[in-house]
């Protein structure tokens, strides 16, 4: 959630297989180790004799199929989405679509910087500029699941869509308005906010504020500093290039047209892959603020 995470270079080093320092365990070793991650069953990635092994249900039968009482010495069990700590490191199972049990390991290492913010500045408010339709939404699920269960202040023009996706069977945790709130008891809180109104006169109403945007732009470290933003959550809801390009590759349609954003890019690469691409350059389809 944040621009500044350590790069995965520097504490991930491809020693006896991958090691993570921050929480000192392998993936998929190729030696018998303290603290092996396995991602699935196949031999070379699957070992025996680790000391404490991690992986699904699935990969755990494989396993015992396999190596027996050699399987490991103490093997724990995570099911899909499950997040597990070890150490400073937020280790998540997904499915990976390969044999039974498969996954991708997910690595979260100080990745929600807001909520270390917090720990630091427990005396400041954070706001954080989030846009009303669903960018407001996916940051309270995503503080949500990361176990922040403390009630979350909103700025009056994001109720609404709340308790709408709340109407819709989407949990968003404790909400309350920030409107007649004492100052003194929103220090250490978080708020959000639609972005303009971050560094506006209610903004200066709140104590020792902490000014944050949630935005794909918030990766233009210019951007941040042009909006007078302290904490750049890089949060975006578009598919990045690769992902576009892919798309292209996917759906197979002879011609393309690009509604908005930078179409040159895109527009260029279509036309090497031999398709018949064109910008529509409509107006005004950019992101709300």
């Amino acid at each position: 959630m944040h621009a500044t995470a350590p790069r995965p270079r520097d504490w991930l080093t491809t020693r006896k297989g991958l090691y993570c320092e921050p929480g000192d365990f392998y993936i998929d070793p190729t030696g018998a180790v303290d603290r092996a991650v396995i991602t699935h069953g196949h031999g070379d990635h699957a070992r025996p004799n680790h000391r404490n092994v991690l992986a699904t249900a699935g990969t755990l039968a494989i396993m015992r199929a396999r190596f027996g009482a050699e399987a490991g010495g103490q093997l724990q069990s995570a099911a899909y989405g499950e997040r597990i700590r070890i150490g400073e490191v937020g280790v998540t199972l997904a499915p990976a679509g390969h044999i039974l049990g498969s996954a991708q390991i997910v690595l979260d290492y100080r990745g929600t910087k807001l909520l270390h913010s917090l720990q630091l500045f427990p005396e400041r408010c954070h706001v954080i500029g989030v846009y009303a339709l669903g960018k407001c939404q996916r940051v309270l699920t995503m503080l949500r699941r990361q176990g922040y269960d403390e009630p979350i202040y909103l700025h009056g023009a994001l109720i609404a869509l709340c308790d709408l996706y709340g109407a819709h069977g989407v949990v968003l945790g404790p909400l309350l308005p920030c409107a007649g709130v004492r100052r003194e008891a929103l220090k250490g809180r978080i708020v959000l906010a639609p972005p303009g109104a971050t560094n506006d006169r209610w903004a200066r109403k709140l104590p020792d504020v902490v000014v944050g945007m949630a935005s794909g732009w918030m990766r233009v470290r210019q951007r941040a500093k042009a909006r007078g933003v302290e904490l750049p959550l890089v949060i975006s809801d578009h598919a990045d290039w690769d992902e576009l390009v892919a798309t292209l590759d996917d759906v197979g349609a002879p011609e393309i047209w690009v509604t908005h954003g930078r179409e040159e890019a895109l527009i260029h690469q279509a036309q090497r892959k031999g398709l018949d691409a064109r910008a529509l350059s409509l107006v005004g389809f950019e992101e709300e603020d």
